[in-house]
């Protein structure tokens, strides 16, 4: 792991100054400055450049509950996805949780899989099925202008899956172990706990209490303060 700056458009002589006071200090291992300076200078970076430097600060002082939330923020955010996604798994391996599709058969490894595909390749792949549908209208494959018209909305599922469905889900990775209870208040009784690291899709809300929508397995309601929901 390492602080991304290098692949960074600069976009001022200050933004160049924050990244490598940034990388100095990360080298010198001096993590609580590392995560000073960034927070401090937040606005010199994108959002996705953010969260995975915080992401890789935490991760590197042992916080790896705190590193995976941003580094999946980062992911989310579409920035550099292959270190990004490098980076993910590497936190994951030092976490002791269960990942969404795990113990959910064909439907819950499916399910896991699309989630762990960037928004950015949804869209990437509706824009070569309409061209790869516009050049075969080129060639006349197509007859009827019905069946040009159900292709190219064929070729749309997968940025109207992204956009319409999977953009519309809550997630949550716990930061701390947390309780889970069957109604939304400690009062209920205990039915397990969360995992630091382990991440959720989080239904309902009441008040400061969230309802885990999946795994199945967790299905209960949860203290939302000791959540990073994004």
């Amino acid at each position: 792991m390492c602080i991304a700056g290098y692949n960074y458009t600069v976009s001022n002589n200050n933004t160049e100054a924050v990244l490598k006071s940034l990388e100095s200090l990360y080298l010198e291992g001096n993590m609580a400055g590392a995560l000073e300076l960034s927070v401090k200078e937040n606005n010199q970076f994108s959002p996705g450049h953010l969260y995975y430097n915080l992401g890789t600060i935490y991760a590197k002082t042992g916080d790896y509950a705190q590193g995976r939330y941003y580094m999946e923020r980062a992911f989310k955010e579409g920035f550099d996805l292959p270190k990004v996604a490098h980076n993910l798994e590497i936190i994951k391996s030092n976490l002791t949780v269960r990942e969404l599709g795990e113990a959910g058969g064909v439907f819950g490894s499916t399910f896991s899989y699309m989630l762990g595909v960037a928004p950015a390749y949804y869209t990437g792949l509706s824009l070569m099925l309409a061209i790869l549908v516009l050049l075969l209208v080129r060639l006349k494959f197509f007859k009827k202008i019905s069946l040009i018209v159900l292709f190219l909305l064929l070729s749309l599922a997968p940025l109207g899956f992204s956009k319409f469905y999977l953009s519309k889900m809550d997630f949550g990775i716990a930061l701390e172990e947390i309780k889970i209870y069957e109604g939304p208040s400690n009062i209920y009784s205990s039915i397990g706990a969360l995992n630091p690291g382990q991440k959720i899709i989080v239904g309902q809300k009441d008040k400061d209490w969230v309802f885990i929508k999946y795994p199945e397995s967790f299905r209960g309601w949860v203290a939302g303060k000791k959540l990073g929901l994004f």
